[in-house]
C-alpha cells in the first residue's frame, strides 16, 4: 500500500509537461560570451513519462523559461541540462541585457 501511494503521484506527474507561459517563449536564448546582467539563477525539471527523455527535457527547459521570464529577464542562458532516469533537470541564468547588447551578440 505505501509503494502505491508513492508511485500514483509519480505517474501522475509522468504524464504533465510544464507549459510555457506568456512572456516566456520571447526571452532571447544566449552564448556564454553574453555580457548582459544576471539577475537570477534559474532551474527547472521535468519527469520522465513512460514514452521518452526529451519531454523530460522539455518540460524543465519550459520551467526554467517561466521562472526567468517571472524573474524580469529578457534573455536566458542556458548552463547546464542534467538528464537521469527519473527525469531531467535545466540549470540557466536569468538576463537582462540592452538592445546594444542584442545587437552585438550572434543569435543562437
Amino acid at each position: 500500500m505505501n509503494k502505491l501511494l508513492v508511485l500514483i503521484p509519480l505517474a501522475a506527474l509522468s504524464a504533465c509537461v510544464v507549459q510555457p507561459k506568456e512572456g516566456s517563449e520571447t526571452l532571447r536564448v544566449v552564448g556564454d560570451n553574453h555580457q548582459c546582467e544576471v539577475i537570477a539563477a534559474v532551474y527547472g525539471e521535468g519527469a520522465n513519462g513512460t514514452k521518452e527523455k526529451s519531454r523530460a527535457r522539455e518540460g524543465a527547459t519550459n520551467q526554467a523559461r517561466n521562472r526567468a521570464a517571472d524573474a524580469g529577464a529578457n534573455a536566458i542562458y542556458f548552463e547546464e541540462t542534467r538528464s537521469k532516469v527519473w527525469g531531467s533537470m535545466v540549470l540557466a541564468k536569468a538576463l537582462r541585457c540592452s538592445q546594444g547588447q542584442f545587437e552585438a551578440m550572434p543569435r543562437i
